[in-house]
């Protein structure tokens, strides 16, 4: 549970049964590639405040889309839940996504049936780690600390890209922050005084930040808050970091 001023916001604690079905992206599969053979690695936020059923389902329809560029360049995808730190975690998906065809088009052709069966068994994973993840309390190191045990295995003709999707809102750990009087300036410090791991090489973007269940949102100026602490959290690690308070981009 978040605090932001006045209001609480009641969070799901129950289980989510997420069924959802698999939507078109609607366009050409001609995504950007890696120099490399890709391996993105995405992080999905399952505390109590990822639980809420409107929220996780946009989050696993950006899922998607990691999935669907995956299997246009012939990458590898993986796919975590975590929440207060990186030992509450469950792997949801983990496995090289190709196309067979003669032919470009033959093989973008298979993409969509290919994307079903993916996000059905992601989805079914999620809803089995309910009861394996604990939902109290979140904490965005956790993240990085699974990212960083990623990196470890990262061969040399790999290039790891990494999505995290979550509101960085951290109620436990070091760096707690569910606190709306806390300032940018004191973030970054409490950022800034703690171990991170080294990130160095690695592109992370943060998808969601401030962005809650429900629809009573945090202000505008505890938001840019919370944005200052992603970035901080993703840049003290020697990553190339983006962070969006939207889920999706574009």
């Amino acid at each position: 549970m978040h605090r932001f001023g006045s209001h609480i916001i009641a969070l799901m604690a129950g289980a989510v049964v997420i069924s959802g079905c698999v939507s078109s992206s609607g366009g050409a599969y001609d995504h950007e590639c890696a120099g490399g053979k890709l391996v993105q690695m995405s992080l999905i936020d399952l505390s109590s405040s990822g639980r809420d059923e409107a929220l996780l389902s946009e989050r696993l329809d950006a899922i998607q889309l990691d999935a669907e560029r995956v299997i246009d360049c012939e990458g590898r995808l993986m796919v975590v839940g975590w929440s207060s730190s990186s030992a509450a975690s469950r792997e949801l998906f983990n496995r090289p996504l190709s196309t067979i065809g003669a032919t470009e088009v033959g093989r973008d052709r298979k993409i969509p049936k290919a994307i079903e069966g993916i996000m059905s068994e992601i989805r079914e994973s999620v809803n089995a780690s309910f009861d394996v993840i604990d939902p109290n309390g979140s904490d965005l190191s956790g993240a990085f600390a699974l990212v960083a045990d990623r990196r470890a295995s990262i061969r040399d003709e790999q290039v790891l890209e990494v999505h995290i999707y979550t509101d960085a809102i951290s109620t436990t750990g070091a760096t707690a922050i569910n606190n709306p009087l806390l300032t940018k300036e004191v973030v970054q410090d409490m950022v800034t005084s703690q171990q991170s791991p080294n990130l160095t090489g690695v592109t992370i973007s943060l998808f969601g930040v401030g962005k809650v269940g429900g629809t009573v949102q945090p202000p505008q100026d505890f938001i840019s808050v919370i944005l200052a602490y992603a970035e901080a959290m993703c840049k003290v690690t020697g990553a190339s970091c983006r962070a969006f308070t939207s889920i999706v981009l574009g």
